[in-house]
């Protein structure tokens, strides 16, 4: 449905964009590694990337890399979607992106993170105009996603998170669980018990998760069958 998806599906169809322009796509990667042939070409980029569809990527696709490339196109997305200033970024990183932008800005191509970044700079409203924003395993958002999240949050009469810390799982591509955590909230609501965890279970976890630095524990009761 239309109305369901990811934020990088949204930002891409409000854009009104052509899976031909997706940088990370077949077409583009080979466009890539053609213009660095004689610039820099261990930066080539041959990877699972080029079978991604821009609507359905799942994060997952974004966990390894098998070349230098690879590897400085990843950290790059971890520090755009951490909103880390250009200033601060390692030089390496920093020298790569600035020829990826440049043959972005020549060719017209459009990567993954500059769906968020022009989302947040073109689209002032969530594609399909909602009343209500849902928001679910929000503790896997990066700054950049919430950034966007709560532009549309003011275009709309509510808007509804959902996480846990607890699962936070995608720090490897930039996600931050404090940015949901620590978000203000009109209201809080918690599920404190589990309807499915065992009480033998839930102990060991919770036993495992308190070695947490700052971490502030919710309240988390198991089922209420004793096994």
């Amino acid at each position: 449905h239309g109305s369901v998806g990811t934020l990088h599906s949204l930002c891409f169809r409000g854009l009104e964009l052509s899976r031909d322009v997706m940088a990370e796509g077949r077409k583009g990667l080979e466009a890539w590694n053609h213009y660095i042939a004689g610039r820099a070409p261990a930066w080539r980029i041959e990877s699972k990337r080029n079978q991604l569809d821009p609507e359905n990527a799942p994060a997952e696709a974004f966990a390894s890399w098998t070349s230098d490339g690879e590897r400085l196109l990843a950290e790059c997305g971890v520090l755009r979607a951490r909103r880390t200033h250009p200033q601060l970024w390692p030089a390496e990183p920093r020298r790569f992106m600035r020829m990826w932008s440049d043959w972005k800005a020549a060719t017209g191509y459009v990567d993954f993170t500059d769906l968020l970044e022009r989302g947040l700079e073109e689209l002032d409203t969530c594609p399909g105009q909602p009343a209500v924003l849902m928001a679910d395993e929000a503790q896997d958002m990066s700054a950049l996603e919430f950034a966007l999240l709560r532009g549309w949050a003011e275009h709309v009469d509510q808007l509804v998170t959902v996480g846990d810390q607890d699962q936070a799982l995608y720090s490897w591509r930039g996600s931050d669980p404090s940015a949901f955590t620590d978000a203000p909230a009109a209201t809080v609501d918690t599920l404190s018990r589990s309807w499915r965890v065992p009480r033998a279970v839930h102990a060991y976890a919770v036993d495992w998760i308190q070695q947490i630095p700052g971490r502030e524990p919710p309240v988390y009761l198991p089922r209420l069958t004793a096994e």
